[in-house]
């Protein structure tokens, strides 16, 4: 018997009922999967240290995560709907709108440096911020993720003020140290040298006379021009006079000089710069960082050659030295060697870069980066 319409019309009823049934189905699964991803996404929002929020285009609050709700004192469900006219003082909500319109008409992610208030005061936030596009690739809102780096602030404005005092003592240091050479070169010195001339005079006449003192007076000739030497000496380790009168590219001759004029180990030199003189500490500073070096060239490395290379790209100067010596491991270097550590922290202290380089068996170099404008 074939079915009546009546039945066949109760049967397409049941099927359709069973394909909405169905479609409901798929449509709660997907509701509660979209539930449980909003739930995920909210929980590690939740969980960052960061502020995290998003507002639509007239930049009403969307979302904001726990980090907001803390610091602010509002919770997700009375944020929504506000602006940041609702919840902060006017200057900080009118610089929050125009950075959010920078980034809807730059349609980019963009940093800023923002601020904002705490309940101990205005704290200094990195806030990247970027926009969200709808299907047709239109910005609809704005998010943003804002870091409190006001504690790292403080923390490098105290390294930037304790590198201002060191900075003041080196130059003191460097004062002292100059007026003492300049007290020894032009009082004692020239003193000796004074008394040797007369001492060679009388001992040239004593021994054309053939007087038996004039022996003692040649000893005596011979212990001042030592005298003479050492000051010297002393002069040139407290601060050499050509720094002062002809920078630091004759400094460095000078020091090479001192060595040993090129030999035990040798020592090469050169230089392309534009500078005529740089910042009178600043050319203190690579001086002592060349003098450092090539003592423990000297003392330490068993090199047989060094060099030395100092170059101008820029308004960046570079200094590297290089020696083939026996080299060692940075890491096992003692802490109460001060002599790497100084040379770093000059080069920190112009607001350059340093880096040593060495290993054993493949010699050392050391490379220091420095800004020639100094603030």
């Amino acid at each position: 018997m074939s079915k009546t319409p009546l039945e066949d019309e109760i049967r397409q009823l049941r099927q359709r009922v069973a394909e909405l049934e169905s479609v409901d189905a798929q449509r709660a699964s997907a509701i509660d999967a979209l539930r449980q991803s909003e739930e995920r996404l909210q929980n590690i929002l939740d969980e960052t240290t960061a502020v995290v929020y998003l507002k639509d285009r007239e930049g009403r609050y969307l979302l904001v995560n726990r980090q907001f709700e803390e610091l602010f004192h509002i919770s997700k469900a009375d944020v929504v709907g506000k602006t940041d006219l609702d919840l902060f003082p006017l200057e900080v909500a009118r610089e929050f709108r125009k950075n959010d319109l920078h980034v809807l008409e730059a349609r980019a992610s963009v940093q800023f440096d923002e601020v904002a208030p705490h309940d101990d005061g205005i704290h200094d936030y990195i806030s990247v911020k970027f926009p969200l596009r709808d299907a047709s690739g239109e910005p609809y809102a704005v998010c943003g993720i804002s870091t409190d780096i006001t504690e790292h602030k403080r923390t490098l404005e105290k390294l930037r003020d304790e590198d201002r005092i060191l900075k003041k003592l080196l130059d003191l240091q460097e004062r002292e140290r100059r007026l003492v050479a300049y007290d020894i070169h032009d009082g004692f010195v020239q003193y000796v040298v004074g008394a040797k001339m007369i001492l060679e005079s009388a001992a040239r006449k004593l021994k054309d006379q053939q007087i038996p003192e004039a022996e003692g007076l040649l000893q005596a000739e011979q212990l001042l021009a030592k005298a003479i030497e050492e000051g010297r000496r002393v002069i040139g380790d407290l601060r050499p006079m050509i720094i002062d009168e002809k920078g630091i590219v004759d400094a460095i001759y000078y020091l090479i000089a001192e060595a040993g004029g090129g030999q035990n180990p040798a020592i090469s030199f050169s230089h392309d710069v534009q500078f005529d003189r740089l910042d009178p500490l600043m050319e203190g500073a690579m001086f002592r960082i060349v003098q450092e070096t090539l003592t423990n060239a000297s003392r330490h490395s068993q090199a047989e050659h060094v060099t030395i290379a100092l170059t101008q790209i820029d308004d960046q100067v570079y200094l590297e030295i290089r020696d083939d010596g026996i080299g060692f491991d940075p890491a096992k270097v003692s802490k109460e060697r001060f002599g790497l550590d100084g040379i770093r922290k000059r080069g920190q202290l112009f607001g350059g870069s340093t880096s040593i380089e060495s290993s054993p068996g493949h010699g050392t170099t050391i490379k220091v980066s420095l800004p020639i404008s100094q603030p």
